[in-house]
């Protein structure tokens, strides 16, 4: 294997159209920044893939309806197939979970008092599931102290 080779791109799950429905959306949202912009369309542009799919169209993001998708993020592969190198595989659900947070913001016009589908229960035991399905690997502790007697000679 080549190791000068530049690593695959993520694959593109949603369709060009659904990516210009996300970019529409967000284009005028004033908490979120130019700079920004594009990093949360793709999350958007899946989350309105799977809506498409699964939901009949109807993007409102629920808690019920996040839990869903990301079990189905899990479930069908779609995670795994978007993770780059060694990326870990919370770290793709994470930046998944961000883009959907905005656009749930974005369809409250900003007003982050309403109910946050994140925090409930049905999201949270979804989430969980899932994060202890794919847990972090653990540093390997150092065999020796980080202070002994024996080292301060």
């Amino acid at each position: 294997m080549n190791q000068d080779a530049t690593p695959a791109p993520k694959p593109v799950i949603y369709t060009d159209s659904e990516l210009q429905m996300a970019r529409d959306v967000i284009k005028d949202c004033a908490f979120v920044s130019d700079e920004t912009r594009e990093y949360y369309c793709p999350p958007i542009a899946l989350w309105i893939h799977y809506c498409n799919k699964y939901c009949k169209g109807n993007v409102e993001v629920t808690d019920s309806r996040l839990a869903d998708y990301f079990g189905w993020l899990v479930d069908s592969g779609v995670a795994e197939s978007m993770r780059q190198d060694n990326e870990h595989i919370q770290l793709v659900l994470f930046t998944e979970l961000r883009g959907v947070w905005c656009y749930w913001r974005i369809q409250n016009e900003g007003i982050i008092t309403n109910k946050d589908p994140r925090k409930s229960h049905v999201f949270l035991t979804k989430w969980n599931s899932i994060i202890q399905r794919y847990p972090y690997k653990r540093q390997p502790r150092h065999n020796q102290a980080i202070y002994s007697p024996a080292s301060s000679l």
